[in-house]
């Protein structure tokens, strides 16, 4: 069984491969889908350890390898395990291509990014004191030696098939990728299985924390969120969080609109975003430092 994420079965032939928090090896969620007749993944990953993982993981569950690899969008914990598959296609877009080849790590800077990783991951355990803490440091350390051991062999691996507004792929269940244009990122894919009734969201929900916002599009997103919902799917893999539902959707549609309005008041000189209070319905969640940076980040934008 997996060491870097965990597997959990959504509706017959669709598995999310949850990583746990935002540290560790694998550091976003992935998704395994059966087509019955066709194998698809969805992200790849931050690191190869955790890619090799998903790989197997998914040739186990489904008996075959990867027909096709989604692209949610450029960021590297989604899209640094490509080599893993490279054997199959990828789907991403232009403008998500263009993106992860700006923002390429060379072999320096993955070994630079683990001793940076290393030394947060000590002062995190240094000051301790909680569970969540001790686990918090643990995850750092292990993504840091994940990284730097494989730092070697990594190559960059982009997507070969660009995508338009959306691709159907038909097996005996139909899975539709769906490009929902900015909202995380400048270039977002969503994945919908109807037979199934899931949606594979990335980075577009995160359920249970606050979301990365500085290369966020927040009245986009709010309506790339909207988009699914009206699909009305029963579960919905997240990209960073545990499996979420519609009423996820709703919360995250009700962020994004509330950040429009907070990123309007720090402009204005009304906030500080250094003390600013997140979102009605998002105070217990997990990451308000993520929020105040991003929120930062979006007004100076």
């Amino acid at each position: 069984m997996p060491e870097t994420f965990t597997t959990h079965e959504i509706a017959g032939g669709v598995w999310a491969a949850v990583a746990p928090g935002t540290a560790g090896p694998a550091v976003s969620n992935a998704a395994i889908i059966d087509l019955g007749n066709k194998t698809v993944v969805v992200d790849t990953f931050m690191t190869l350890l955790a890619a090799e993982e998903l790989q197997t993981e998914a040739q186990r569950l489904t008996g075959r390898g990867p027909y096709l690899v989604v692209n949610s969008h450029w960021h590297s914990d989604h899209v640094y395990g490509n080599q893993v598959f490279a054997d199959a296609p990828i789907a991403g877009t232009r403008r998500m291509l263009e993106l992860i080849i700006e923002d390429a790590s060379t072999r320096s800077d993955l070994e630079n990014y683990a001793a940076s990783l290393r030394t947060t991951a000590a002062e995190i355990a240094a000051a301790a004191d909680s569970p969540d803490q001790e686990g918090l440091a643990a995850g750092t350390l292990a993504l840091a030696e994940a990284l730097a051991s494989t730092a070697d062999r990594f190559q960059l691996t982009l997507p070969d098939i660009l995508i338009g507004d959306r691709l159907d792929i038909e097996g005996e269940r139909t899975l539709s990728i769906i490009h929902s244009g900015s909202g995380h990122t400048e270039s977002d894919l969503f994945v919908h299985i109807a037979e199934s009734n899931v949606v594979v969201a990335g980075d577009l929900l995160w359920t249970g924390m606050h979301p990365k916002t500085n290369d966020g599009f927040p009245t986009e997103w709010a309506a790339s969120v909207e988009a699914m919902a009206q699909l009305a799917p029963r579960a919905v893999i997240a990209g960073h969080g545990q499996v979420g539902t519609p009423a996820d959707l709703t919360a995250m549609n009700h962020y994004m609109q509330e950040i429009d309005l907070l990123v309007a008041a720090v402009r204005a000189g009304d906030l500080d975003p250094a003390t600013a209070d997140p979102p009605a319905g998002s105070e217990d969640w997990q990451g308000l430092g993520r929020f105040r940076t991003g929120l930062a980040s979006l007004a100076a934008g």
